[in-house]
């Protein structure tokens, strides 16, 4: 049998320099990418900074990260992954240098990977979001046993097409109906309709953290739907914004209504308003996050412009078996 080429060690800071230089090549290619979400980070560019933010976070650690070192002294990928509560781990993130293809580093770093975190009393483990716009990473996980367990219920990026920015006219049902924008006040009010809404409860600090405390927060993208008194929908217009003012895009944020007052279009009027924001700023481009499942609001995205740019689905895999 052939001797295996390199070697895998357990990540430690001593390895940083090269594993600055690694990342940098493999991920140069998916840096081509069009970014079609403006909240999420784009690919990085590998510094000091960034794997001491990496560490920090558990993103990088000497449990369950691995780096294959090729027999040049190069380092040809890194695999890392962590423990987690409920016997689950996470897979964060993986790196290959294609100039080391045909050496096995991918499966090598995956298995020590594996067992590490079995090791650690995981039953399975769970990826982070995977762009179907990369085949081969999501071909290479397929291949390794991973599955996505129910792909009706994972995200999909909707891109809003050239057609679809058109400024169109909100109607509502009557004039008991109206829609307000943002205020401190009405926070308690946010936190109460989105609960209605959607599937699971979550507390002020959601709204607090994701979008108030942002740099970049506008209280005229935020719209509640009120019916005389009482405030039956939500919807934001996000704009993302880099820190020195300049444009990323904008995102369609927590469109709902209360499902007694479903089937009245009033969820396609809080979309209007709030593609009518974007357009009337001139923001470019616009994504929504949503779910296959959803179907009633898929149509609707579809009907006012939006068409599925990608898929972003978690992988996972039992490690007990």
């Amino acid at each position: 049998m052939a001797q295996q080429s390199g070697r895998i060690l357990k990540y430690h800071a001593g390895l940083d320099d090269r594993l600055i230089d690694l990342i940098n090549i493999g991920w140069a290619g998916l840096r081509g990418f069009e970014p079609l979400y403006p909240k999420a980070d784009k690919w990085p560019v590998a510094d000091h900074d960034l794997l001491a933010r990496w560490r920090e976070t558990g993103q990088l650690n000497e449990q369950a990260t691995f780096v294959a070192e090729h027999d040049d002294g190069n380092l040809a990928g890194v695999f890392s992954g962590s423990p987690g509560a409920d016997q689950q781990g996470t897979f964060h993130f993986f790196c290959v240098n294609a100039h080391y293809g045909g050496h096995g580093y991918g499966s090598r770093l995956l298995r020590a990977m594996e067992e590490a975190l079995r090791e650690a009393g995981m039953k399975r483990i769970v990826t982070g979001p995977i762009d179907s716009r990369c085949p081969h990473r999501n071909r290479f996980l397929q291949l390794k046993g991973y599955s996505v367990p129910d792909p009706e219920r994972e995200n999909i990026i909707m891109l809003l097409q050239p057609a679809g920015r058109v400024v169109r006219e909100v109607i509502l049902p009557d004039d008991t109906y109206r829609i307000e924008t943002w205020r401190d006040e009405y926070l308690d009010d946010w936190v109460e309709v989105k609960n209605a809404v959607f599937e699971h409860t979550s507390e002020r600090s959601l709204f607090l953290d994701q979008f108030r405390n942002r740099h970049d927060f506008d209280p005229e993208g935020w719209m509640f739907l009120r019916h005389g008194d009482r405030f039956i929908g939500i919807t934001g217009a996000m704009v993302c914004r880099e820190t020195d003012g300049r444009v990323r895009g904008g995102v369609i944020e927590w469109v709902g209504v209360r499902p007694e007052y479903r089937g009245k279009k009033l969820g396609e009027a809080l979309v209007i308003a709030g593609l009518n924001y974007f357009i009337e700023r001139d923001i470019a481009p616009v994504t929504l996050i949503t779910q296959p499942f959803r179907k009633p609001a898929v149509a609707l995205y579809e009907k006012l412009g939006f068409t599925t740019a990608a898929a972003i689905p978690r992988y996972q895999k039992e490690l007990d078996g």
